[in-house]
């Protein structure tokens, strides 16, 4: 059996009588304990009033569970108003004694709420077709006539709300489901901030040991394009070694009269020998020059990505930090 029904059972089932005193001590009464609770949730029982089944004895209305009167506001200037009914919020902010900006809290199980998101999501809106000043009214002192006079008035407007007794309890349910599915989904966007922290944090690591190798091979590249340049220095001396050879070598080719084919043909073969080794060198040096140009590029290409990937991450943050803000 639900809890809505069992209370439904209970609604219907004969309760003692109860009387309501208002701060400024006016009594309303008698009335069943299911009509207090509908006062409570339409916020016409307030903090400060108190209750009483044969008027002489008096509680805070709060202290009576069946009034369910288990919340608190917090308000901007520190201040707590309160207890009230979950369902006497609307009324309340409606009133004027709640603000928009308020929190309210449970205060049996902590439980937060914001009265905007409240307001928001609530099925439950004022019901504008029961006014402020509350059914028939008994003061305090009147004669017993007069007394059963209102009881039977109030008898006949109990049956009256009970049907909006009913419907409360199962709004009161809705609202209760309410509260879990907002208080459900504070618990998954905080998870999900969490987790959106975490891979920040694992990223921003990523990004550094990223840079940190990168960082590694520029200095490697640089290292290999002084090699490089060390080698090219000493091609070119060793080639001007050989065109001076060559240089003495024709000199000594045209003081000399006789030259036999096969030094002829080794001079040939030298300068021939010496113009390779020069071109090999110069091919080696344009290969080197191209390939510390490629990994110049490649790096600026990573660095252009990696830039991406830190905004990107920094929008998901600030729209996650945003959505949490905004409920």
């Amino acid at each position: 059996m639900s809890v809505v029904h069992s209370n439904l059972q209970r609604g219907a089932a004969p309760v003692k009588a109860w009387y309501l005193k208002s701060s400024d001590g006016k009594i309303y009464g008698p009335v069943q304990v299911s009509v207090l609770a509908e006062w409570a949730a339409q916020g016409r029982i307030v903090p400060g009033n108190q209750v009483s089944e044969d008027r002489q004895g008096w509680v805070p209305a709060e202290s009576l569970p069946e009034l369910k009167m288990d919340w608190v506001a917090e308000l901007a200037d520190g201040s707590v108003y309160g207890p009230f009914h979950l369902l006497a919020t609307p009324y309340l902010h409606q009133s004027g004694a709640i603000p928009l900006q308020a929190r309210i809290i449970n205060r049996a199980t902590g439980k937060s709420l914001s009265v905007r998101e409240l307001l928001k999501s609530s099925p439950v809106q004022p019901d504008t077709r029961v006014g402020k000043s509350g059914p028939p009214v008994v003061e305090h002192g009147q004669t017993s006539a007069a007394a059963s006079a209102a009881a039977d008035e109030s008898g006949k407007w109990q049956e009256r709300y009970q049907e909006e007794h009913r419907t409360r309890l199962l709004q009161e349910a809705r609202m209760q489901e309410m509260v879990d599915r907002l208080t459900s989904e504070a618990r998954q966007s905080s998870a999900m901030l969490a987790a959106a922290e975490e891979k920040a944090q694992k990223a921003a690591a990523e990004l550094e040991a990223i840079k940190a190798r990168f960082s590694d091979r520029e200095r490697e590249l640089q290292a290999a394009l002084r090699r490089l340049e060390t080698e090219l220095s000493g091609a070119r001396e060793e080639a001007d070694s050989l065109r001076r050879d060559l240089a003495e070598e024709r000199k000594r080719s045209e003081t000399i009269m006789r030259t036999g084919a096969e030094r002829e043909k080794g001079s040939r073969d030298l300068a021939e020998r010496m113009q390779r080794e020069l071109g090999e060198a110069r091919a080696s040096l344009y290969l080197a020059r191209q390939q510390l140009e490629e990994e110049r590029r490649n790096g600026e290409a990573l660095r252009t990505e990696l830039q991406k990937k830190e905004a990107e991450w920094a929008r998901e943050r600030d729209e996650l930090r945003r959505r949490i803000e905004a409920q």
